[in-house]
């Protein structure tokens, strides 16, 4: 038997992945004991941190994220209640403002100056011994016109409005004390309204006479009076900057209210399935590596093809039983594809003893044929005598055991007209296999091709 001894036998990766899945079961009950260990490992870390009356590290900063989301929504909703207050107080003004309504390049400003003229009498009160100065009595007196003035209906009729805050804004009462004047201002929209307001706002100062008359005898004297325009381009601004803040205001009310209708934080998970998921790519992963370096480190035969390249004798017959698909796992696919009745075939094991008798036949019609290899002989029985059962008149066919263990076999083997070797795929190691062939060789043994079981 001519031998070609290598340190191992070629790895093939599509061969490895076959050998892998050869192992399904033992694949899935790691799986399955790595799901369940991570997933009770998680489980019993949560359990016992729980026994002693403590939290785990993703409650407690549930809880603290919690506190801080109720803090954040109690203060987003007063917030909100200021924003609405500030918008509606912003929006009022821009659409009842007396002084945004008015035209920027026409406005229509009246204006009427009193001039206060002290009476003679009053002068010889002072000399009498009357404390106080007469001319600043009668602009503290002027100078509250507003004071005196009510929301009434007549306001609203005259200005459009009883907003006194608003009726401010385009109607002022100035006094000067230097010069002893009291001047009345009205911003109008028109000639016709400036004047009405005018003789409206008029009235409040002119009435005050009676009062300061009470004190100090004078003369309320209209020096100038008249309605002229002017153009007020702070207007246009004055309105963009309340329209900005109306904007600026509505922005931060959406916000808030985002935040008020954002979910609370989520309660933390167990994790137990996330740990069983992870112990299960663990095992998976595991699983790979251990049957992937058995694979390689075994030093076991997995491929017919391996025999015939690393021996150069011929497989005369492969027996492939029910659990052994993968014996051929580079060929499996295209059989499946090409023709699954020839693989159904290849499954009856009489349809190969008969092949393989027929092969016997025709390489040795009569003499001695032995049946060996490593295997036990228990194991290579049921084909020895399958072969008898078919070769009645052919060759006498004895089978023995592992050679290398046995002397008489190896004289058996030296004496036989030939030799076939039987292996068991995924069991029978190269080293074996090799020591068998180098005593065949030794022996002048006439090894004609091996049976792979």
């Amino acid at each position: 038997m001519e031998t070609r001894l290598r340190g191992g036998v070629e790895v093939n990766l599509k061969d490895m992945f076959f050998h892998i899945l050869y192992h399904w079961r033992s694949i899935l009950i790691m799986l399955l004991v790595g799901t369940f260990a991570f997933g009770y490992y998680q489980y019993y870390s949560i359990e016992s941190v729980h026994a002693k009356g403590e939290l785990t590290a993703a409650e407690k900063q549930y809880e603290t994220d919690l506190q801080a989301y109720d803090a954040s929504v109690a203060t987003s909703r007063q917030a909100i209640r200021n924003y609405r207050n500030l918008l509606e107080n912003r929006r009022d003004y821009l659409d009842h403002s007396l002084l945004l309504q008015l035209n920027p390049a026409e406005v229509f400003q009246a204006t009427r100056v009193y001039l206060i003229k002290l009476a003679d009498s009053v002068n010889d009160k002072l000399h009498a011994g009357m404390s106080g100065d007469p001319a600043d009595y009668l602009i503290n007196v002027y100078n509250g016109a507003f004071d005196n003035i009510l929301s009434d209906q007549e306001m609203e009729e005259v200005f459009g409005t009883d907003n006194l805050a608003y009726v401010r804004e385009v109607a002022k009462v100035e006094c000067n004390a230097d010069f002893n004047t009291v001047t009345v201002t009205i911003l109008a929209p028109s000639e016709e309204v400036a004047k009405k307001q005018l003789a409206y706002l008029a009235r409040y100062v002119e009435n005050l006479k009676v009062k300061a008359d009470a004190v100090y005898h004078h003369d309320l004297e209209i020096v100038r009076d008249g309605v002229f325009t002017v153009t007020r381009m702070d207007l246009g601004q004055t309105r963009t900057n309340v329209s900005a803040d109306i904007e600026s205001y509505q922005k931060a009310l959406n916000r808030n209210l985002e935040n008020v209708a954002s979910g609370a934080p989520g309660k933390p998970g167990t994790g137990i399935k996330k740990m069983a998921f992870f112990g299960f790519l663990i095992a998976l992963a595991f699983s790979l590596l251990l049957f992937g370096i058995q694979y390689v480190a075994a030093g076991r035969f997995h491929e017919c093809r391996d025999l015939t390249a690393r021996y150069q004798l011929p497989v005369y017959g492969e027996l492939v039983h029910s659990r052994a698909w993968n014996h051929h796992p580079g060929k499996l696919v295209d059989r499946l594809l090409e023709n699954w009745e020839f693989r159904k075939k290849m499954r009856n094991r009489d349809t190969v003893y008969d092949t393989l008798a027929a092969l016997i036949r025709d390489r040795m019609a009569s003499g001695n044929l032995l049946i060996t290899g490593t295997l036990p002989t228990e194991k290579m029985k049921p084909l020895a005598e399958a072969l008898k059962s078919r070769l009645p008149d052919g060759p006498e066919i004895t089978v023995r055991g592992n050679l290398a263990n046995d002397s008489e076999t190896l004289t058996e083997a030296s004496k036989a007209d030939a030799v076939i070797v039987v292996e068991e795929m995924h069991v029978s190691r190269v080293k074996d296999v090799d020591r068998i062939a180098e005593l065949l060789s030794i022996g002048d043994a006439n090894a004609i091709g091996f049976i792979t079981i």
